[in-house]
């Protein structure tokens, strides 16, 4: 109780990255979250491709809210959003331009292989085949999700601004 009285609650105004923003203020009031080994939590991943990638999106919007709200800059964030923008400007170019076409698919490729071989990497070591199936399509998902929805939220920033009269 004393905690929620020292930083407030939850913030309401996120529908995603809730816990970040608690975590994070908790954090900067110079108090210490603990981890006990008693307790577990119950994970149910997404059942389709469709809502592992509306989590995704959502987790980026969270992100860039929190970003907002903290002025906490964020590189992971940074780079997945210009992953997302760059891999989309490379794709518009491919369709006219040779050199970026080969560009685009050189790219591309790396991504792919060291998404297979990261992919290849946990099912060996978690010994799950399904790591290397099902890997190669859930890290895209994750990365381009994460990134589009933190850049959606920038766009939606800017495109805000410029309906606000001045």
């Amino acid at each position: 109780r004393e905690v929620f009285e020292r930083i407030g609650y939850f913030d309401e105004e996120f529908d995603a990255c809730e816990d970040v923003d608690f975590n994070y203020r908790v954090h900067i009031h110079g108090m210490k979250a603990f981890l006990s080994p008693k307790l577990s939590v119950c994970y149910y991943p997404r059942s389709s491709l469709r809502g592992l990638w509306r989590q995704m999106v959502r987790y980026g919007q969270g992100r860039h809210r929190f970003s907002l709200k903290h002025g906490v800059f964020s590189p992971i964030q940074w780079l997945a959003a210009a992953g997302v923008a760059g891999f989309a400007l490379l794709l518009l170019l491919a369709l006219v331009s040779s050199a970026a076409r080969e560009v685009f698919t050189t790219v591309t490729g790396l991504y792919m292989l060291l998404i297979i071989f990261f992919s290849f990497y946990l099912a060996v070591r978690e010994k799950q085949l399904g790591c290397l199936l099902y890997g190669p399509v859930i890290f895209p998902a994750i990365h381009f999700g994460l990134g589009w929805g933190y850049l959606s939220g920038i766009i939606q920033r800017l495109m805000r601004r410029e309906r606000e009269p001045l």
